[in-house]
């Protein structure tokens, strides 16, 4: 902040702004957005990495049948939808910021600067991304189990015109 009361909101920006106090809660609200932003971004990227495992098992023409190390990836996925509709409130401007258009300006500008928006639209796009692996991974388990299903009936109908000649 310079002498005149004039800050920039960040280093090398040309515009100053009129300091206020408020300018403060700003700052802080979008610093905190963008890092819970990062620290989502971050654990999608780790399931986004196990779920590409599933990926791998279909290209080698195998389904992974262990359930047990499929669920919690899976309970990954469920826990970052909620997350998507929770972390909408990440793009919301507190109603304290918007009671002069200076401050909504200023809050416009820093999530701008820090691309709250554009990172928020990615973290739904692979989260998207995501819920279609998941979801076509075990639509593809399901019909292996279905067919398999299907060719035990068929073996079981072609059995039983058996057993009656053998009588």
């Amino acid at each position: 902040m310079g002498d005149d009361g004039y800050a920039a909101l960040w280093e090398d920006d040309e515009e100053k702004v009129q300091y206020n106090k408020i300018i403060d809660d700003i700052v802080a609200s979008i610093l905190a957005k963008s890092t819970e932003l990062s620290k989502i971004e971050s654990e999608l990227s780790t399931v986004l990495d196990e779920a590409d495992n599933f990926i791998i098992h279909l290209n080698k023409g195998r389904m992974r049948t262990d359930r047990k190390k499929v669920i919690p990836t899976i309970a990954k996925c469920i826990r970052f939808k909620y997350m998507t509709v929770e972390s909408a409130r990440i793009l919301d401007r507190p109603s304290e910021f918007g009671n002069t258009i200076e401050f909504r300006r200023i809050f416009e500008k820093m999530s701008n600067f820090y691309e709250l928006n554009e990172r928020y639209s990615s973290f739904s796009s692979r989260t998207d991304v995501l819920d279609s692996i998941t979801g076509e991974y075990f639509d593809f388990g399901d019909n292996q189990a279905y067919m398999r299903v299907l060719k035990i009936e068929i073996i079981l109908l072609g059995l039983f015109p058996l057993m009656h000649l053998f009588k």
